[in-house]
């Protein structure tokens, strides 16, 4: 996420500039002013989001070609097989769901999966057009999920996060 630090740091500047905005609005007594900045506020908080969540699903999708890429060369064919079916290279990931492309990074149901799916979701809704008021960038994606580095690959019975390397099955 490598310009995650960047993006929170723009967004703190900008959102510390409409709250004063918004605070001197209220305490001259301008409601409308006020509510209008407010406003702008929760399309801003929306819009960081939005674009923090790029760089998470950024990171999810490389740590899931990395998964791919490394149960290609497994040694048994048996395995190898069922993976050759994906292309790591597709821009698309071979049609991987998000959903399925995150259950190739992190165990399916654990908590850090179970937060990335909501937040998923609310990154549907205001994608495609519901803009949420209890959104806001605090909440974001990259706080949620840590996608460094792979987990060993599906079967070998270890899953690891953070700065693991791959290990043979």
């Amino acid at each position: 996420m490598s310009d995650l630090q960047a993006i929170a740091t723009s967004y703190e500047r900008l959102d510390g500039f409409l709250g004063d905005l918004r605070d001197g609005h209220d305490s001259a007594g301008e409601t409308g002013e006020r509510d209008r900045v407010a406003r702008e506020q929760e399309l801003n908080d929306q819009a960081w989001f939005v674009l923090a969540w790029g760089q998470l699903e950024t990171d999810i999708d490389s740590a899931c070609r990395d998964a791919i890429r490394h149960a290609q060369l497994h040694e048994d064919w048996r395995y190898r097989c069922a993976w050759s079916l994906y292309n790591p290279d597709d821009r698309r990931l071979s049609g991987l769901s998000f959903e399925n492309r995150l259950t190739l990074v992190l165990e399916k149901g654990s908590g850090e999966w179970r937060r990335t799916m909501q937040l998923y979701n609310v990154r549907n809704q205001i994608a495609h057009g519901t803009l949420l008021s209890e959104v806001r960038y605090s909440d974001q994606p990259a706080r949620s999920c840590r996608c460094s580095h792979p987990p060993t690959p599906p079967g070998s019975g270890r899953r690891h996060r953070k700065q693991t390397q791959w290990r043979r099955g």
